[in-house]
């Protein structure tokens, strides 16, 4: 793992940080496939830009189409989410970057399983003691249907 720091942040510190945004990122990753909307968005803040595939939104935008890709049965199947590969930590220490490849297995919302594999970039941003995710860049790096309903 990569969890390169400028100078000034100390290795206890940046220890902590790592570990707590490894937790949150599992956790983001586990509410997400088990479907939990409003504990998947509680990662982001409100303030969050987010460049998904094919597109940039903001979280209003990911509430509304990820609430309704649910209520129409769609959405996530299964995620192979391993930990972070790569960590930058800020001069700070209350920002850091993440790097990270992952595979899901989803539901189009016409019963369509497809395979994606994808790779993820977060800037986490520590405001009141509190990490979540200002921005985030996912790129879709294959997609193979795999079944309809």
């Amino acid at each position: 793992m990569n969890t390169d720091s400028k100078p000034g942040t100390p290795g206890g510190e940046r220890t902590l940080v790592i570990a707590e945004i490894d937790h949150l990122h599992r956790k983001r990753g586990e509410d997400w496939v088990q479907r939990r909307a409003e504990a998947y968005l509680s990662y982001y803040w409100d303030d969050a830009l987010l460049f998904a595939v094919d597109g940039q939104m903001t979280l209003a935008d990911l509430r509304r189409e990820f609430v309704a890709l649910l209520a129409a049965g769609g959405g996530p199947l299964s995620i192979d989410l391993p930990p972070i590969d790569d960590i930058v930590i800020s001069i700070g220490g209350d920002a850091a970057t993440t790097s990270f490849a992952w595979r899901a297995r989803s539901r189009s919302t016409d019963g369509v399983d497809t395979d994606r594999s994808y790779y993820e970039t977060d800037v986490w941003y520590q405001r009141n003691g509190i990490w979540k995710i200002v921005r985030m860049h996912v790129t879709r790096l294959s997609a193979i249907p795999v079944s309809t309903r």
